[in-house]
């Protein structure tokens, strides 16, 4: 039995990062699976893609206010916008000194800009 005052007596909400994740993974395939049909022209690989997606999770799981509203809607409200955002050039959350893209252009920009850092180096 357990104490009155532990985390798992929160009225049939999942009581850990762990369960959350579990929890919503049919709702994290269902938007990859949503955005790979649309945009798969754009997007290197559904492996990359369903990666971010778990990357944003993990993202609104830490800024999520429960006092605000359900983290259901909230998550799906943050992964939809944030992917949307990183689909128009922004970099993921909390990633903007080592970026990191699900987009095969962005990847290609990111090869080229590599490749000129690394002939200043070598033209030295």
């Amino acid at each position: 039995m357990e104490k009155a005052g532990s985390i798992r007596t929160r009225r049939g909400h999942p009581s850990s990062f762990e369960e959350y994740f579990e929890k919503y993974q049919p709702l994290l395939k269902k938007i990859c699976k949503e955005f790979w049909k649309k945009y798969c022209y754009k997007i290197d690989s559904w492996n990359d893609l369903y990666q971010t997606i778990q990357y944003l999770f993990i993202y609104a799981y830490n800024i999520w206010q429960p006092e605000k509203g359900s983290f259901e809607g909230y998550l799906e409200k943050v992964i939809r916008y944030k992917l949307k955002s990183m689909m128009n050039g922004e970099y993921a959350p909390w990633s903007n000194n080592s970026p990191f893209t699900f987009l095969k252009d962005r990847k290609m920009q990111l090869d080229f800009m590599e490749e000129d850092i690394l002939e200043q180096y070598i033209c030295e």
